[in-house]
């Protein structure tokens, strides 16, 4: 602060001596006494260097502060302190209001300490001056308040371009972290949407599957028992007595590969995205869609009683099959599909024998048995409520053999099939050659 006080001071003693007669660079000293004699005696001594505003009392002084345009172009105050009506204390402390920047010095020619400590707390003087003084002191003491004065007008001035250069830095600074924030947000709806269709992708359903399949799980335990609160944002309505299930639909288009032998691939490219349209049309925005693989795409129907499920399986079906698909080159096609579908959880007495993802891979067996059956139609695999699954097996040892022997499982009655086609049994729809 004192090398900064020091450059400062020079800089301001500088200017004045290369323009001492410029008014501009002038101080403002208002002068108030109750005596003539001593207003003349002070302008006399004070009228080569400084412009001078001359009261005989506090409430004229307050009067010709209040008049000028820029009451704060008054840089120093000099007052009595004992005159009628007001004291110079007094004045001090109410001008401080309106002047708030300008030093003040007490003049008087009693030493009251009494008034000396109570000009310094209320109207926090710079100087407490006694008459008779000397001439020269006096004029010192002037110069050195109005230093004071130029000093701390710098140093506002420095510290107000420092809170400006702050302001602006923080508002650069804000402008920055939301430019990050919607970067990173970009970047991750890239990262979980499938440039194609605009459909979510595989990363997408592991990040928010957790939460989901957890909730099902507890509805699944709590379902006699008082409601829960379902996550954030999901669903907000009483699940008493209703149950809430994640139905996984696993969808094929049938025979999706003759339209890229015969129509090309970019043909092939706007078939998906007019099924992924489609898809979206018939499903709640709350329920997940996802492109899982070249023509096959996972649907994640969220919170709904199972008993729905092959509604809106033959739904799904009936739509797509009534359907027209813009292919480019005003070609049109239209298509079936197969779908295959479960529900989370399986077991509803053991919602943690199989997870989320080995509920998918029993609704991918079931797409396998519908594109083996006769394409166009739909299979679902269920858990036979009334039975518990073998408890010597683990969940993926269960799954192992389910896969390997769907049709021991449905004879031992820990799972049951339902379809919208006649077949004789399940285990022969499973082939290789179903895509």
């Amino acid at each position: 602060m004192a090398l900064f006080s020091i450059i400062k001071l020079d800089a301001i003693k500088k200017r004045k001596e290369e323009r001492p007669n410029d008014p501009g660079e002038r101080h403002t000293v208002l002068v108030v006494d109750d005596e003539p004699a001593n207003l003349k005696m002070l302008a006399s001594l004070l009228a080569d260097q400084y412009r001078l505003i001359e009261a005989r009392s506090g409430a004229e002084a307050l009067d010709k502060a209040q008049e000028l345009q820029d009451p704060s172009s008054i840089s120093l105050i000099i007052s009595d302190q004992r005159m009628p009506g007001m004291s110079g204390v007094e004045f001090l402390d109410k001008i401080r209001l309106i002047i708030p920047d300008a030093v003040r010095i007490i003049l008087t020619a009693y030493m009251d300490v009494g008034a000396i400590l109570e000009a310094v707390n209320q109207a926090h003087i710079y100087q407490f001056i006694i008459k008779p003084f000397d001439r020269h002191d006096f004029l010192l003491t002037v110069k050195r308040a109005t230093e004071h004065f130029d000093l701390r007008q710098e140093l506002n001035g420095y510290v107000h371009k420092l809170e400006q250069k702050v302001a602006q830095r923080t508002q650069e600074l804000e402008r920055k972290n939301t430019e990050l924030r919607q970067a990173y947000d970009k970047l991750e709806a890239l990262s979980v949407t499938d440039p194609l269709t605009g459909l979510k992708n595989r990363r997408f359903i592991h990040s928010v599957l957790r939460q989901d399949s957890a909730f099902a799980a507890r509805e699944s335990l709590n379902l006699e028992n008082r409601p829960i609160s379902p996550p954030e944002g999901k669903i907000s309505e009483d699940v008493r007595g209703a149950r809430r299930d994640l139905l996984f639909y696993l969808i094929d288009i049938d025979h999706f590969k003759q339209v890229n032998d015969v129509y090309g691939h970019m043909a092939g490219d706007q078939l998906l995205r007019g099924f992924s349209q489609l898809l979206a049309s018939l499903f709640r925005e709350s329920d997940y869609l996802v492109r899982w693989g070249g023509e096959e795409f996972l649907v994640v129907s969220r919170f709904v009683s199972r008993e729905q499920a092959c509604f809106i399986a033959e739904r799904i079906r009936r739509e797509v099959e009534q359907a027209t698909f813009e292919i480019g080159l005003d070609e049109s096609v239209n298509k079936t599909c197969s779908i295959g579908f479960a529900c989370y959880p399986f077991f509803t007495q053991r919602p943690g024998y199989l997870s989320w993802e080995q509920v998918a891979d029993i609704a991918d067996c079931a797409l396998y048995a519908a594109k083996r059956s006769s394409r166009n139609s739909w299979v679902g695999v269920f858990s036979n409520n009334a039975e518990e699954p073998w408890s010597e097996l683990s969940g993926k040892d269960w799954l192992s053999r389910f896969k390997a022997g769907p049709d021991d499982m449905l004879s031992r009655g820990e799972a049951k099939v339902i379809s919208s086609s006649e077949a004789a049994g399940f285990q022969r729809w499973f082939g290789s050659d179903a895509r």
